[in-house]
């Protein structure tokens, strides 16, 4: 007897291509491994306007939290406007490198992304993220409790923010917690971290003011 998941590929691509994206997913995800990947490769645009409500609540409710985030956000890439992110999780986020479909969101003007536990995501990895694929944004905001000093060096948020040139509003919050091993050079790096957000840059070119909290 013949099963869904015994079909090839291509086959199950050619039936994609006579569904909307919520019907795909409803239909075949978790089913197999194989199914999912398969699925989860077909990208389309997500027209939540078409859908019944019966498939939306099962969209949101059994589908959803089972596909990675960057997956979905290379399916609705087309249509995001304002992304929010709220990253709830203690732990190494490795999902950015394990990505690999270039993600890209050219309609996306506003993004935010807050982080509730330590090095949940470094600054390194949410810079590429912004510059490969958040690049027109045009309002950025930022809040994040971290170990990692780059999110506290005004320098390396300069370098960022200039390659931002659609970029109207900028705002963080930056909880810091200094290193066991760093508490010798707190002062020397408070000097440092203070005078890179007093360049040019943030004074006269953008006129932000940072305030600082110990």
């Amino acid at each position: 007897k013949s099963k869904l998941e015994d079909l090839p590929d291509e086959l199950l691509l050619i039936i994609c291509h006579y569904l909307n994206i919520i019907e795909i997913l409803n239909s075949f995800s978790c089913l197999t491994n194989r199914l999912s990947k398969t699925i989860n490769e077909f990208t389309i645009k997500i027209d939540l306007n078409i859908i019944p409500l019966k498939l939306i609540n099962r969209f949101l409710n059994e589908i959803l939290p089972n596909i990675n985030l960057f997956e979905l956000l290379y399916l609705l890439s087309s249509s995001i406007e304002q992304l929010y992110i709220h990253i709830l999780y203690n732990g190494p986020f490795k999902s950015i490198k394990s990505y690999s479909l270039p993600l890209k969101l050219p309609k996306l003007r506003y993004f935010h992304l807050k982080t509730t536990f330590e090095d949940s995501i470094k600054f390194k990895q949410i810079e590429k993220l912004i510059i490969d694929s958040f690049y027109l944004i045009e309002y950025l905001s930022i809040e994040t409790l971290t170990r990692d000093q780059d999110y506290i060096d005004g320098y390396k948020w300069e370098n960022l923010l200039k390659k931002l040139i659609y970029l109207k509003n900028f705002s963080f919050s930056i909880r810091y917690r200094f290193k066991i091993d760093e508490n010798y050079h707190q002062e020397i790096s408070e000097n440092y971290l203070l005078n890179s957000f007093s360049t040019d840059f943030w004074l006269i070119q953008r006129k932000w003011f940072i305030q600082f909290y110990s």
